[in-house]
């Protein structure tokens, strides 16, 4: 004869139960790294008779966009099919300002408190030796701009200025180990190459008011001129931002 089943073992059954469905319903709602779904190769990209249409169907769909965490935001971000148009300005925070304007989610993701954090978890994971890794030239250009492409996103002054100490602290210790590792390696990424750290190096001694570098910066066209606006700069200059980070970093590691 069958025995009766455990009237608290059934309760418990379906306790569990519940909240695996619970789980699962929450994981469907968590946001997702948007997969383009208008690009280059599909039927509704030749559809698009021009450019201009073309550049808006890249925007992220407003309801989707709102719901995005910033990991997910920022991944969609590294994966925006033109990120290359950066290239086209007269300067980096040229080309910047004009992605930002076409593409929504970059709009959003300065919009994101953590923002910063997030970028630095991405940018300690791409060590710029590691670029030894690929072996045709087309994969090595796409390693060495993704970490180009993290590195402006970095230096955006509302993501600086939305940093805590720690992690401004910890930003500046890795751009000036990427700095270095870079210039050791001209080949790979050339005098470029340096741009872009130094930029963010830059613009958090100004962001933090460091003294010295504020009154250089007001003395030096060409310092100010690379802040401002992200042109290529002076090896002079590249090389002051340097040696000026290493000591302000020296000095919050002796405080």
């Amino acid at each position: 004869m069958l025995k009766p089943s455990n009237p608290m073992k059934i309760l418990n059954f379906f306790v569990i139960l519940i909240l695996i469905n619970l789980q699962l319903v929450k994981g469907q709602q968590t946001s997702q790294v948007y997969d383009f779904p208008v690009k280059p190769g599909t039927q509704e990209w030749e559809i698009l008779s021009n450019y201009s249409d073309r550049l808006n169907a890249y925007n992220i769909p407003e309801e989707l966009l709102n719901k995005m965490n910033t990991n997910d935001l920022l991944e969609t971000c590294l994966n925006y099919p033109e990120f290359r148009l950066i290239m086209t300005r007269n300067s980096l925070q040229q080309g910047y300002d004009y992605l930002r304007s076409i593409f929504n989610g970059f709009r959003m993701l300065e919009k994101k408190n953590d923002a910063g954090a997030e970028l630095l978890k991405k940018y300690k994971e791409l060590k710029p030796a590691d670029i030894n890794n690929y072996k045709t030239l087309v994969d090595r250009g796409e390693f060495a701009f993704k970490i180009k492409y993290i590195e402006i996103l970095l230096s955006q002054k509302q993501i600086i200025n939305d940093m805590d100490h720690e992690i401004r602290k910890e930003l500046l210790r890795t751009s000036i180990l990427n700095y270095e590792t870079i210039l050791k390696m001209p080949e790979d990424y050339s005098s470029f190459g340096l741009v872009t750290p130094a930029l963010v190096l830059g613009r958090l001694l100004d962001a933090v008011g460091h003294q010295n570098f504020i009154e250089e910066k007001i003395k030096d066209n060409n310092l100010q001129m690379f802040i401002n606006d992200a042109s290529v700069g002076e090896v002079t200059t590249l090389s002051y931002i340097l040696a000026t980070s290493k000591a302000y970093l020296n000095q919050l590691d002796n405080e």
